[in-house]
């Protein structure tokens, strides 16, 4: 996540899209999930069958500081708290030109070589559709990252998310209530902080996957 905040920028946009580094779970993430799994297994093999978590024991109440269970209902501490997922009318919104908060745990400028160990969070404000897919679609060679269940923020001023985001919330306050619009999915290869768009996977056109399965 970056916030370098430029007091002049303009954004140029070549013949060619902008790159998006489309070979990171080829390069990184299944790789590195393979690396995960094999030190898993291998402390796991180091454990007697008793003390490994599957048919374990059912954890204490008041085990984990996070969270409390009372009649199997969630209590969250004051720094944690649910998000609202769209619902009537904000089902049929772009969102275009809201402000949103977006966070994680990525990266915190393009110099930066890995994900950071800390959250954080930047404001940014959701563009409009069809100029982003100018920006990232290639009609030449048919790459086209922003499709109609893309959501898009502009990058003004250099902001937006950046490598080890993903997955990470974009949040906006509608009518008083802070909802769930975007879910982090791309941004620039090795261009983060050059105010291109930050693509999101727009929560409204998954509602009803979501619903089946809440």
């Amino acid at each position: 996540m970056r916030a370098l905040l430029l007091f002049g920028f303009a954004l140029v946009v070549s013949a060619s899209a902008v790159e998006v580094p489309a070979t990171y779970h080829d390069t990184i993430g299944i790789p590195l999930a393979a690396e995960i799994k094999a030190s898993e297994e291998a402390y796991l093999k180091s454990l007697p069958a008793n003390e490994r978590i599957i048919g374990g024991a059912i954890a204490p109440v008041n085990a984990h500081p996070y969270f409390q269970v009372h009649r199997n209902v969630f209590l969250f501490p004051a720094s944690i708290a649910p998000i609202n997922l769209p619902q009537n009318n904000e089902l049929w919104q772009s969102f275009e030109g809201q402000l949103a908060t977006a966070a994680g745990f990525g990266k915190t400028s393009d110099q930066q070589s890995g994900s950071s160990t800390i959250v954080s969070h930047v404001n940014l404000r959701v563009m409009n559709l069809a100029r982003c897919q100018q920006i990232y679609n290639n009609p030449m060679t048919g790459v086209n990252f922003v499709v109609a269940s893309t959501l898009c923020t502009d990058g003004w001023g250099g902001v937006g998310i950046c490598g080890g985001d993903s997955g990470g919330p974009l949040v906006a306050n509608v009518n008083g209530r802070n909802i769930l619009i975007g879910v982090s999915s791309f941004a620039a290869d090795n261009a983060c902080q050059q105010s291109h768009p930050s693509g999101f996977a727009r929560v409204t056109s998954f509602m009803n996957f979501i619903n089946q399965h809440m």
